[in-house]
């Protein structure tokens, strides 16, 4: 009696284990069936709050020529050594030798005692999660875009390296801007990583300007303002003159004009000497005696630096797709089209503002069982053509955000058997602008729409909060930003 009970027993206990075993199996097999491909093209503020989001419900890859993740905003002040609330060192006696030992180290860990960039890396490979995956492409890479599909190959062969299938593609390049602001593409043949390179290029620069008696600025946007307001503040004073040109009748146009007079008004108390409505250009001139000759357009004005930084010219990083706005010898079947992303005449993405989509003429594409998939094409970020006002590392987040609801909302339809309409979309609301303009490192304005909400040294602890919150890739979430008022007036 009690052989048979514990023969029943474990009869039942192995077929209730096999039962269990058999149907967690059938479930993984068909979860993997659905899950779906997500690629995302860039590695920034946008980029990474896509992966981060979809990274445990989709099969996420992320593609980028850097290794790494820079807080841009805090470049500027990295420049002089400053951040947020403590003073930068300027001074060529100081500044410059602790540059030059920085470029001779075979590795670049005493960067923080000096530029702190390292404090506004992170690296790529850690940031992005596990469950997902990076790539790395170089400008020895070339890049064809098709639909439903990513080939990567190197430019001294034309068999593809690697390919990456999608069903869901997140363009998020963001924009070039002139160095030192933003980094350059670095070759991959070198032994650095693109990195430490980078820390390289900032001391290099920052160098430079230390040496440099006579700095001239070109541009004065938020860019140009900040750094003509770190290089004023930093202990030491050097250069000893500093010049900012603007081709607009005020500086920071765009912003409210209260803002305007604040940062005009510091920039003249700290000695800073302001050129306005007048475009400068590069002359060649023999009295220049081996620095940088500028002449104005209008008033023929010359100015001679020895260090000039444009702090004007950003572009959307967009140079790979050029080639992908025709079809790729459409006469020739067996030649796989790119993918035709429609630019806009400054290079930009054309989006539709409210879903982010990308109309790029295809919809479907054949799968690799012979039956079809459906793709879908967004953009977000500085890379999409878009309202002025929306090109900040805090719109980049809501929309990455927005679009990952948006792909995962598509999943769950097309799981359920359903198809999805952009009609029923709810449209993106954009939440209130946000935006902290550093005057050195205890003071600012910061802005809520068009209203000073607060400047002087509240607004650098704001714009120190700021950078600690989204440097660690913190939440700040869109559900709820959406809802706060807006102060337009």
């Amino acid at each position: 009696m009690g052989l048979t009970f514990l023969v029943v027993c474990t009869s039942l206990v192995l077929f209730v284990a096999v039962r269990l075993f058999s149907a967690r199996f059938r479930y993984r097999t068909a979860y993997r069936s659905v899950r779906k491909r997500v690629l995302i093209i860039g590695g920034g503020f946008a980029g990474l709050q896509v992966v981060k989001d979809l990274a445990k419900k989709c099969e996420v890859t992320v593609v980028d020529v850097r290794d790494f993740f820079e807080y841009t905003p805090g470049v500027l002040s990295a420049l002089v050594g400053g951040r947020p609330l403590r003073r930068g060192l300027t001074s060529a006696s100081t500044y410059h030798s602790s540059a030059e030992k920085l470029l001779k180290a075979e590795n670049n860990r005493s960067i923080g005692a000096l530029m702190r960039v390292r404090q506004l890396h992170r690296s790529l490979r850690r940031a992005v999660p596990k469950k997902a995956r990076f790539v790395k492409v170089s400008p020895e890479h070339n890049l064809s875009l098709r639909p439903g599909k990513l080939d990567i190959s190197t430019k001294l062969c034309e068999t593809v390296a690697d390919t990456v299938s999608w069903d869901y593609l997140v363009l998020a390049t963001g924009s070039v801007y002139p160095t030192p602001m933003k980094p350059e593409t670095f070759s991959s043949n070198e032994k650095d990583t693109t990195s430490s390179l980078r820390h390289a290029q900032l001391a290099a620069h920052a160098s430079r300007i230390a040496r440099a008696k006579h700095v001239l600025i070109i541009g004065g946007g938020i860019v140009g303002v900040e750094l003509a307001a770190e290089l004023a503040a930093a202990a030491g004073r050097s250069p000893q003159r500093l010049t900012l040109t603007h081709s607009a009748t005020s500086l920071l146009d765009g912003l409210p004009s209260s803002a305007s007079e604040h940062a005009t008004e510091w920039l003249k108390r700290h000695g800073v000497e302001i050129l306005l409505g007048e475009r400068f250009e590069s002359s060649a001139d023999e009295n220049a005696e081996g620095g940088h000759c500028y002449r104005g357009v209008n008033s023929q004005a010359v100015i001679i630096a020895d260090e000039v930084i444009f702090a004007s010219g950003s572009r959307a990083a967009t140079d790979f797709l050029q080639n992908g706005v025709s079809l790729s010898d459409a006469n020739d079947d067996s030649v796989a089209p790119h993918l035709r992303v429609p630019l806009d005449t400054k290079g930009r993405i054309q989006i539709n503002e409210d879903t982010f989509r990308v109309d790029c003429g295809v919809s479907v594409v054949p799968s690799e069982n012979g039956s079809e998939r459906k793709i879908k094409v967004f953009c977000v970020g500085d890379a999409a053509s878009k309202s002025v006002d929306r090109y900040l590392a805090s719109f980049a987040h809501w929309e990455a955000e927005y679009v990952s609801e948006s792909i995962m909302r598509d999943i769950n339809i097309q799981a359920n058997g359903g198809t999805s309409d952009t009609s029923e979309v709810e449209p993106f609301r954009p939440p209130p602008r946000f935006m902290c303009v550093s005057l050195g490192p205890f003071d600012g304005i910061f802005i809520w729409d068009a209203r000073i909400i607060c400047s002087g040294l509240m607004a650098a602890v704001l714009k120190l909060a700021i950078e600690l919150w989204f440097k660690n890739f913190l939440p700040a979430p869109y559900s709820v930003c959406r809802l706060l008022p807006r102060l337009d007036s």
